[in-house]
């Protein structure tokens, strides 16, 4: 699996469970979470649909790039979440966008030191930098219209140094901030793919930040798979339950 950054998914081989479950209480009882129980609690629930996504593949983590995954890992998060009561809003890149990369992911809002703040939570956004797929040549033109492009992580590259550390730490990690700048970095990887339009409707493409934030939060969809059918692939989870977990205090 050649990427072009060389990152290292974060794995968590010993979750403090009872950490999370008084976090999920906590969110349950919808009280304030501060930026440490914030990080550990998207920490977890990142690394949790990467594990059991990379298990039904019968793949290691480290050798996984999600790739094809991301509606499962919407509707794993979102099912987890609206158990919880969090807010959350579903999206589809193709619906915000015609003719773009067609990804899934959510956005969720979580009370951190009093404060709603909203995070992307997408663990499978690391199949889109494969070397090979983020190269010139991916792109296609024909007849001076866009027939084909390279994939979101080709247009990272594009980004400036700090940028990019942006979406490296969002790629180990699988959250960010969603804010302007953020929105900003991460909605362009995706409208740049754009196909079916003239080269120089191409090369005046351009979208602010602020409008990505409205696009994200204001086109929702619904999930694409069931709670049976996420359970019949071994891909379900809910909250901590420790009425029926009494000795777990790891995974």
């Amino acid at each position: 699996m050649n990427q072009i950054f060389d990152i290292n998914i974060n794995v968590m081989d010993n979750v403090n469970l009872d950490i999370i479950k008084d976090i999920e209480e906590k969110i349950r009882n919808s009280e304030s979470l501060n930026d440490n129980e914030t990080f550990y609690f998207l920490s977890y629930v990142s690394y949790k649909v990467r594990d059991l996504l990379s298990k039904s593949k019968e793949k290691n983590l480290d050798e996984d790039d999600f790739k094809d995954g991301c509606n499962r890992a919407q509707a794993m998060l979102g099912y987890y979440f609206n158990d919880l009561g969090l807010k959350n809003i579903p999206v589809l890149t193709s619906k915000i966008f015609f003719n773009v990369v067609r990804h899934f992911f959510i956005i969720v809002y979580i009370v951190q030191n009093g404060e709603l703040k909203a995070y992307i939570v997408d663990p499978t956004y690391n199949q889109f930098f494969n070397s090979d797929r983020c190269l010139d040549s991916n792109f296609v033109i024909k007849d001076g219209i866009i027939r084909n492009t390279p994939d979101p992580g080709y247009f990272i590259l594009k980004k400036s140094l700090d940028e990019q550390d942006v979406i490296k730490n969002f790629l180990n990690f699988g959250f960010m901030e969603l804010n302007s700048e953020n929105a900003k970095i991460y909605g362009d990887s995706f409208y740049f793919t754009q196909v079916g339009i003239t080269e120089a409707e191409y090369e005046n493409l351009f979208v602010p930040g602020n409008s990505y934030l409205k696009f994200f939060t204001m086109n929702p969809v619904e999930l694409t798979k069931s709670e049976e059918e996420l359970k019949n692939e071994g891909l379900f989870f809910k909250p901590i339950d420790f009425k029926e977990n009494n000795n777990i205090k790891s995974v």
